[in-house]
């Protein structure tokens, strides 16, 4: 699977320089509830996407990211998000909850993204990232997924034996 990647941070126009965004989000969340939702500000510029990871690595470089293991956009992936309020998309929530830990900080943007942005947590503070911890229902597993409904036996036409 190719590289997730994300745009290179680009400084913004001056007189933003002081603009820090910012991401709030619970401190654990139970690996089988519905995805949890964090609080959002962008400091003012009017776009935005999150970045999450299972490791703090993966928001530095892009030589392991992957679906499973990376997740950066608004509600969909790819996308920049508006408001101060973010639910992790479902099937991120999916495949990034079973990791147990994840990281993540909130990227804004100015001018459609083609102008700067600026992160809530740059590369050189990764240690400062926040984090979510996932945790397991009652100390058990974490959420399996749900097993596929049995198929029907097909009925024979009347007259037809059983095999």
């Amino acid at each position: 699977m190719p590289a997730v990647s994300r745009p290179t941070p680009r400084p913004l126009p001056p007189g933003a320089a002081a603009v820090v965004p910012r991401i709030v989000g619970p401190a654990s969340w139970p690996a089988c509830a519905a995805p949890p939702q964090f609080r959002v500000d962008a400091a003012g510029l009017p776009l935005w996407m999150v970045e999450m990871a299972t490791s703090r690595a993966l928001m530095e470089s892009i030589e392991d990211r992957s679906g499973d293991n990376y997740y950066f956009g608004g509600e969909v992936e790819g996308v920049f998000g508006t408001g101060d309020r973010w639910t992790v998309p479902d099937q991120a929530w999916r495949r990034l909850g079973a990791a147990g830990l994840l990281y993540y900080r909130l990227v804004a943007y100015d001018q459609g993204g083609i102008g700067g942005c600026t992160f809530s947590v740059d590369d050189q503070h990764l240690g400062e990232l926040p984090r979510l911890m996932v945790a397991a229902a009652d100390g058990g597993p974490r959420c399996a997924r749900p097993a596929a409904a049995p198929t029907a036996r097909p009925r024979g036409l009347a007259g037809d034996r059983p095999a």
